[in-house]
């Protein structure tokens, strides 16, 4: 998540304005074992979905909190690509962290 930060809001970095801080307050990687299709249809909503839940605060250089922004960002797990490769669980930590980055920088104020 921090790396995926500092990617998005990197021409907003550094300078005299408050920081940034990013609290995470929950995180859930689901198990997921490939699709889940049930019912007579096929189509039976038996998707899963990973979870991070987060909140970022505008610090002012005193300490005083300038805005407080919740956000709970939620991705399908099979986002991190087949259930079976070693690297899943790392690219579904990935994806729900740069999901997370592009909404926030989205959401939070320019100025």
């Amino acid at each position: 998540l921090t790396a995926a930060l500092r990617s998005r809001f990197a021409a907003r970095l550094g300078g005299r304005g408050p920081s940034l801080v990013v609290l995470v307050r929950g995180f859930s990687l689901r198990p997921y074992a490939g699709g889940n299709n049930s019912g007579r249809s096929g189509f039976g909503g038996g998707s899963q979905n990973d979870y991070l839940d987060g909140e970022a605060l505008l610090v002012a250089r005193d300490g005083a909190i300038l805005g407080r922004h919740p956000q709970l960002t939620a991705t399908p797990s099979s986002f991190g690509g087949a259930w079976y490769d070693p690297q899943s669980e790392r690219s579904r930590v990935t994806a729900i962290a740069d999901i997370y980055a592009d909404w926030l920088v989205r959401n939070l104020p320019v100025d």
